[in-house]
């Protein structure tokens, strides 16, 4: 596959900013203040479930800060109590990392969502990506940064 080729897939985001797997993934069975906890230090607050950590193709939803904000927060829900299972999103959008780069676009603008997780031929989690990671990428090719 020539470069140009390459840098039409979604793998190129991951110049920018890959974080290691353990930032990106929790458990559906971890405490909601837990999640806050993991999610404050990281540059991202999102994270994709895993019904088991130990097999990173397990992914049964992603949960979000917006998500502890509208599900627990709002509605006075105890956060040592409540599980990262009961307020994740589960019908996610899940995108093979050898898709182009315009399936991530459209899904962003078509789909209204913020982060979309992204997998291996293997269906193992790479990344989250967002559309900062887009444009961070964009302005690094445009700007040469």
């Amino acid at each position: 596959m020539n470069a140009t080729a390459k840098s039409n897939l979604i793998s190129c985001l991951f110049e920018t900013e890959k974080l290691p797997l353990e930032e990106q993934i929790v458990s559906k069975d971890l405490a909601v203040k837990k999640f806050i906890q993991k999610v404050e230090s990281l540059p991202i607050g999102v994270q994709v479930v895993l019904d088991d950590l130990n097999d990173p193709t397990s992914i049964v939803g992603i949960v979000s800060e917006r998500d502890v904000i509208k599900k627990v927060l709002a509605k006075k829900k105890d956060v040592e109590t409540t599980m990262v299972g009961e307020i994740m999103t589960t019908n996610v959008l899940i995108l093979d990392e050898n898709e182009k780069l315009i399936e991530l676009i459209r899904a962003f603008r078509e789909k209204k969502i913020r982060h979309v997780p992204v997998v291996d031929n293997e269906k193992k989690i790479v990344q989250i990506l967002t559309e900062k990671n887009i444009i961070s990428y964009l302005a690094s090719k445009i700007f040469l940064l």
